[in-house]
């Protein structure tokens, strides 16, 4: 009687085994179509953005287009428009030139009274091209517009990969039962239920499952609630091999540090303590707390299992690193570093500076944004080493150079002022990081030195005086206007001045001009233009 009992609950758990069977099948069946599906659907939004974006940008086109169409109609309206004047004044100066050689002297009175009524000046007033906006400012709107997409999809995308990512963490690790040992899992920055007193070195045993969260019980915290698919098995030979290395045999006198893997330790760093100081054991209590006395914070409160024996070979290791820095040195923050301990200030993970004094642990920077910034030698590289690759070009830079604002930057540290990425000016003055530069639009314009580059020779317009010249073909609208000057225009370079150019064209005497918008003309094009007119 009883086997046979045994028998109808094995065939019942067969069957419910099957079920189980079948909705894992379902299951996961419905998860890869999910998984398609937002693959799918993800191609399908990034297309209909790089569309929306492709549409936006060409009707701006179209406007920027069919704003100068209407400005260059404007101005062929106008410029007809004077030409005819021309001609009305032309004809009259002929009859009047007629009527001084005339003998004539009844054909003289006839014609003396209408001829002399009027000048010409009222009849003709002053005519200009006046187009009713700049088309640099556009460039400008665009430049940063670009910036701020740019930062915008970098923020929402990263969210998206965080949002995956974070999925994988939702599964619930079958293998994780009641007296199990176990740990935070390496990849959980801050777990679901917090931190606590617990640790990623902690390892605890699991007293208690329910559902998706566990209650464990860790030397540092009894009864810690956590979430399963957060934690992980600790082996016998992990825990074996981190029992080895950590609080078992550090006892009083010997010289430890705080573990690397250690993000912040549980009492906090306190004053000028970091992963690279090395103090002596004061004091072990039971609680698993021990006080140590660094060079720069005596009787420090820490965790035994947060710290780790320093052998005379260890301290060697890491302090061979600091002491590449030397006074003098160009440094700068640890892009690592998320904030320095002794706080920002003015200071950015951009700015340059000088070592002034290193004792110690600490170091005192002179950033032309800060004057004596103290910091910590191991949140600090040389320059030299870490930007070989690309400061060839900016430590080339010196007074007298013709620079530029780099295309990269969007704006710069200090503002553009009256500046513009086609302005280049002459190098005033270098201090540090710092730069002093002659535009012709903005004098003495302060800007960073890894912000700027270079104008070589063949960057620059090679015009000089007496070059016979003409507005290029791609300037809309020169940046100081057009006065009576067209494209068609030729004049002769009388004056030249950094990047402003003086030249006088039959029209318009002394107009004034940059030289980058300019073209030289060559004598078989200024003569052919010469001879069809």
């Amino acid at each position: 009687m009883k086997l046979t009992d045994t028998q109808t609950k094995v065939k019942q758990t067969i069957q419910a085994k099957e079920k189980e069977l079948q909705k894992m099948k379902v299951d996961i069946t419905s998860h890869s179509d999910s998984a398609k599906d937002a693959v799918k659907n993800s191609k399908r939004v990034f297309t209909e953005l790089v569309k929306l974006i492709e549409k936006r940008s060409n009707e701006v086109i179209e406007k920027i287009k069919a704003q100068e169409k209407a400005d260059l109609d404007q101005g062929a309206k106008l410029q007809d428009k004077l030409e005819e004047e021309i001609t009305q004044l032309k004809k009259r100066e002929g009859v009047l030139d007629t009527l001084l050689q005339t003998d004539d002297n009844i054909h003289f009175l006839q014609n003396y009274e209408s001829m002399s009524s009027s000048s010409g000046s009222d009849e003709f007033p002053s005519l200009s091209f006046q187009p009713c906006c700049s088309f640099e400012d556009i460039d400008k709107l665009v430049c940063e517009l670009t910036g701020r997409l740019e930062t915008t999809c970098m923020q929402e995308i990263n969210k998206t990969i965080n949002k995956v990512s974070d999925l994988s963490t939702k599964r619930t690790p079958f293998d994780i039962a009641v007296g199990d040992r176990v740990r935070v899992k390496p990849s959980v920055v801050i777990p679901t239920q917090k931190w606590g007193s617990v640790t990623h070195i902690s390892i605890g045993v699991v007293k208690k499952i329910q559902g998706e969260f566990l209650t464990v019980d860790f030397p540092e915290q009894k009864n810690w609630t956590g979430v399963v698919s957060e934690m992980e098995h600790v082996t016998s030979v992990g825990s074996d091999l981190l029992t080895k290395n950590a609080s078992v045999d550090i006892k009083v006198g010997d010289r430890v540090r705080v573990k690397p893997s250690i993000t912040t330790p549980k009492h906090n760093w306190g004053r000028n303590v970091t992963h690279k100081s090395v103090g002596v054991v004061k004091d072990i209590k039971g609680d698993d707390s021990l006080v140590v006395d660094f060079p720069g914070h005596a009787n420090w409160k820490g965790i035994l299992s947060e710290m780790e024996q320093v052998t005379n070979d260890d301290e060697m290791g890491p302090s061979s690193v600091d002491s590449n820095i030397k006074i003098g040195d160009k440094v700068r923050v640890k892009p690592s570093v998320v904030t320095p301990t002794h706080k920002w200030g003015a200071v950015t993970h951009k700015s340059i500076g000088v070592v002034k004094k290193i004792q110690g642990e600490s170091l005192t920077v002179d950033f032309p944004e800060q004057k004596n910034w103290t910091g910590i030698v191991s949140e600090m590289e040389t320059v030299a080493n870490a930007n070989s690759g690309s400061s060839g070009l900016e430590s080339s830079i010196k007074i007298g150079d013709k620079v530029c604002v780099k295309p990269s930057v969007v704006t710069p540290t200090h503002k553009w002022g009256a500046v513009t990425h086609k302005s280049i000016g002459v190098v005033k003055k270098i201090q540090g990081e710092s730069l002093i530069v002659d535009f012709p639009e903005h004098k003495n314009w302060t800007g960073i030195v890894s912000e700027m580059e270079l104008v070589t020779s063949t960057c620059t317009v090679d015009i000089k005086v007496g070059d016979r010249v003409r507005v290029k073909p791609s300037i809309t609208t020169p940046k100081h206007n057009w006065g009576s000057v067209t494209h068609q225009s030729m004049g002769v370079v009388k004056d030249i001045k950094f990047e402003d150019v003086i030249v006088d064209f039959p029209n318009h005497k002394g107009w004034k001009g940059i030289l980058s918008e300019m073209e030289r003309i060559d004598d078989s094009e200024a003569d052919v233009s010469g001879s069809s007119s």
